[in-house]
């Protein structure tokens, strides 16, 4: 998705966008063999993406740097006391934030997790071991975005490919 351009893919279609990544050694010939075609076709065609298309502004592959609270890297009451005064450089890329229509700031990741027939069926089963697995990284990147934007994401989503579509990520604080 990082060098995917969405323009080629709505005139060229999915398959000739990797040929063309391909070609321009974005992905490797073995990594043609790994991509599901089918997945990214779901993509292209959701409510998700139309979302994205009629974004404000629409920001891919955003990369940050932000100092962050030791403390809040352990789950060990006494060694984040410790830690306390203490920080570390956080650095990541964030897959995709947009500003739409109604001046909501949205952050997505997109996850190829693969899920269990159970979590297919099941969205919020979905969602659920989603959220859990990722949770973590998405509340760096909403502290990272505060710092960018000036203020946190109103919704926070997971692009599931398996699943073709996304799952609202709630924080706890």
């Amino acid at each position: 998705m990082q060098f995917c351009d969405f323009e080629r893919v709505e005139k060229q279609g999915v398959a000739t966008e990797i040929g063309r990544l391909i070609e321009e050694r974005y992905l490797s010939p073995a990594a043609q063999e790994a991509v599901r075609i089918d997945e990214l076709e779901r993509f292209f065609e959701s409510e998700f993406y139309r979302s994205l298309r009629s974004a404000v502004a629409l920001h891919r592959e955003t990369r940050f740097h932000i100092t962050l609270p030791a403390a809040d890297f352990t789950e060990d009451d006494a060694f984040a006391a410790q830690l306390q005064g203490e920080t570390l450089l956080v650095q990541g890329v964030i897959d995709l934030f947009y500003t739409n229509a109604n001046g909501e700031l949205i952050l997505c990741d997109y996850k190829t997790d693969r899920l269990t027939k159970e979590e297919l069926r099941d969205p919020a089963a979905a969602a659920q071991m989603l959220s859990a697995r990722h949770g973590r990284q998405l509340s760096y990147y909403a502290m990272a975005l505060e710092e960018i934007c000036g203020k946190r994401p109103d919704r926070i989503l997971i692009y599931s490919l398996p699943l073709g579509g996304t799952v609202d990520v709630t924080l706890t604080p």
